[in-house]
């Protein structure tokens, strides 16, 4: 299991990669502002952790409930974060992948999409 503070410091390089300016012209002002690290690990709180695990290992408390189970961020296999994110973003049906993975869109700005995205691969590469 990722310690506290191994955590934190992952989710801080998420704030030093994203913080920049909103990624699309179209997000709201709210997206203008950089992604802190606290807003990242809420987020993943509130839209993943149920699912994916605390650490991202597929263990969260509703994955043996689903079929197929949530994805082990440590075998993502070779995927862009282009790819990635569309699956955040548009959810896995839209994009081939389970129908179970809802979609984000209509809930995050795009820049906190992508902030996730680093999030998870920054899980996916923490040892325990």
């Amino acid at each position: 299991m990722v310690k506290p503070l191994k955590l934190l410091l992952l989710l801080s390089t998420v704030l030093a990669t994203f913080g920049g300016t909103a990624a699309h012209a179209g997000d709201t002002a709210k997206s203008a502002r950089p992604v802190a690290v606290v807003e990242v690990s809420k987020i993943y709180k509130r839209r993943c952790k149920r699912c994916h695990g605390a650490t991202g290992r597929g263990d969260g408390p509703a994955a043996s409930k689903l079929k197929p189970r949530p994805t082990d961020w440590r075998k993502l296999g070779p995927i862009s974060d282009t790819a990635l994110f569309e699956i955040i973003w548009e959810g896995g049906k839209a994009v081939g992948k389970s129908k179970r993975m809802p979609g984000h869109k209509k809930k995050l700005t795009r820049l906190e999409g992508q902030a996730l995205v680093k999030l998870v691969r920054d899980l996916a590469k923490a040892t325990d």
